[in-house]
């Protein structure tokens, strides 16, 4: 899931001003950095008999991730920590219902939640499959892209025309959503 999370980020913007786009953006993928990281360094490994992800994806994880981010940005008011917090933990809540494997509650937790409704990481399709994962998620795209082309489009700009740079971002996420579509159809 790549566009949904920009896409949030894109949503946020227009609701809070002070936030800085890059740190929505950056925030929105905050704990896939972090899995990079973490797998590079063979914390968190990436084999498909061995992924493993809760240091950098657990529910608790993603809190404290969310929340040492967004204090980051505390000199830019309350509003934009809110909404740097928000986007960096809506990572968890776009990935739950698609996640390869089921989310720890915590760092090397018994608990995991989640559904397995995408793929059971390495093995067969779950219930959702390949398509109706594409097309979720494409729908949780245009929800989000529509909510900050509105935000965008009413709040007064000093650019003369605005709706070209909101029309860019949305032909560039859906754009980006459509690359995806490649390994559903086979190719």
């Amino acid at each position: 899931m790549y566009a949904p999370h920009y896409s949030v980020a894109l949503a946020a913007s227009p609701y809070a001003r002070r936030a800085p786009l890059w740190a929505l953006l950056t925030g929105a993928f905050l704990p896939d950095l972090a899995w990079i990281f973490l797998a590079r360094i063979g914390i968190e490994p990436a084999g498909t008999t061995n992924f493993f992800d809760d240091w950098s994806h657990s529910l608790l994880s993603t809190v404290i991730l969310a929340t040492i981010f967004a204090l980051l940005f505390s000199r830019k008011g309350r509003a934009a920590v809110l909404a740097i917090w928000l986007v960096v933990f809506s990572h968890f809540v776009l990935d739950f219902p698609v996640h390869p494997k089921k989310i720890a509650a915590y760092p090397l937790a018994h608990l995991h939640i989640g559904s397995n409704a995408w793929i059971a990481w390495g093995s067969r399709p779950g219930w959702l499959g390949w398509d109706n994962d594409w097309w979720l998620q494409f729908v949780v795209l245009l929800i989000f892209l529509r909510i900050y082309a509105i935000g965008s489009l009413r709040r007064p700009h000093s650019e003369h025309e605005p709706w070209k740079i909101v029309a860019a971002s949305c032909v560039a996420l859906i754009g980006l959503q459509l690359v995806t579509l490649a390994p559903c159809v086979g190719y």
